[in-house]
């Protein structure tokens, strides 16, 4: 069983011991809005580091960090549309591979939806984290906004399947 655990941190420099501290029990870790420039090195302890750095603008970012136990490797690196994702293959005994993908979508931008047929055509055995700053009243936000439409598309389609476990979210009053 592999533990999967995704967070928005706003900058992993800025409290890198607490961060370790907090989330060094997970298998994967999905970080969005890294806020790390590529010419400046970062690793964590015990983890093998997988990035895409936001080029030109601050802010941004997605990074995968795999226990280096896991044997893996980079599939997916790039920015799309102000998409930003990061999707690494892991090699389990239960599942064979699984395609772990961390996507984070500007505030900005719309969500790119041929990203996800994009995965699902590389392994059908794929994992989606991340940070869509998607609003979705049937998931329990005040309203829904383009991006919410997006997801839903996504949901009503069979593309994708939620299973968030209704962890609370940040809205914007």
């Amino acid at each position: 069983m592999i533990s999967i655990c995704h967070i928005n941190i706003n900058s992993i420099t800025k409290n890198k011991v607490e961060f370790l501290a907090r989330f060094s029990k997970y298998d994967v870790i999905s970080v969005n809005e890294t806020n790390l420039k590529s010419e400046r090195p970062f690793s964590l302890l015990g983890y093998n580091i997988f990035r895409n750095d936001r080029v030109g603008k601050a802010g941004g970012g997605v990074l995968l960090a795999i226990k280096e136990h896991i044997k893996c490797r980079e599939i997916i690196n790039k920015t799309i549309h102000k998409n930003e994702i990061i999707a690494v293959q892991i090699e389990t005994l239960l599942y064979k591979s699984i395609l772990i993908s961390s996507i984070y979508v500007a505030p900005t931008a719309n969500i790119d939806m041929n990203i996800f047929q994009e995965l699902y055509n590389i392994n059908n055995n794929c994992i989606i984290v991340g940070d869509l700053n998607a609003t979705l009243s049937e998931m329990g936000s005040t309203k829904t906004n383009a991006r919410g439409k997006q997801l839903q598309q996504l949901l009503n389609e069979g593309i994708i399947d939620c299973v968030d476990d209704d962890s609370t979210t940040f809205e914007k009053k």
